[in-house]
């Protein structure tokens, strides 16, 4: 934190809040990720031997994953305009909440057929509230404080344990 001038409440800068939650939701993403992709490698070359059409379900796998992220990116999307639709009184941003929540269900339906729902739930949740709290902090221009953070940081934190140590996660 830095000295604040008279009169003005103490909190975190923008660019600080910015770094430690791009850097936090990073790291967070990077392990995951690297340790499904080590997980992915070592399953794949037992079947290097056999098939190429035995490996489609580890890719079918990922690609729910990606499917996950571009849902939790659509709903984030959606939750931002909602502020901005007014209590569905303004057209686009409404179209834009509707459209999102439509393209969020659909990918998260698809996410469902090879992830858990409750793995796919907690990340759904853990990460959107994420962004949508940066968002809201950068767009909105809502604050945020140190309990606000740290309960962000538990939140990932949660995440990343539920994906890498839990035994309901597939992997």
């Amino acid at each position: 934190m830095t000295a604040q001038p008279a009169g003005q409440k103490p909190g975190f800068s923008r660019a600080s809040m910015v770094l430690v939650c791009t850097t936090a939701f990073h790291r967070a993403m990077t392990l995951v990720c690297e340790t499904k992709t080590r997980f992915l490698r070592a399953s794949l070359s037992g079947y290097r031997r056999t098939s190429y059409w035995m490996a489609l379900p580890a890719a079918r796998v990922v690609m729910n994953w990606g499917f996950l992220m571009l849902a939790i990116v659509a709903e984030v999307i959606a939750t931002s305009f909602l502020k901005a639709s007014a209590g569905f009184t303004r057209l686009w941003p409404s179209i834009v909440v509707v459209v999102g929540y439509g393209v969020a269900f659909y990918f998260l339906s698809l996410t469902l057929r090879t992830i858990p729902v409750g793995i796919t739930y907690a990340v759904w949740s853990g990460v959107g509230i994420v962004l949508i709290t940066a968002v809201a902090w950068l767009v909105y221009g809502q604050k945020l404080d140190l309990p606000g953070l740290i309960g962000i940081a538990l939140i990932m934190a949660g995440v990343v344990i539920l994906n890498l140590f839990s035994r309901t996660a597939v992997h």
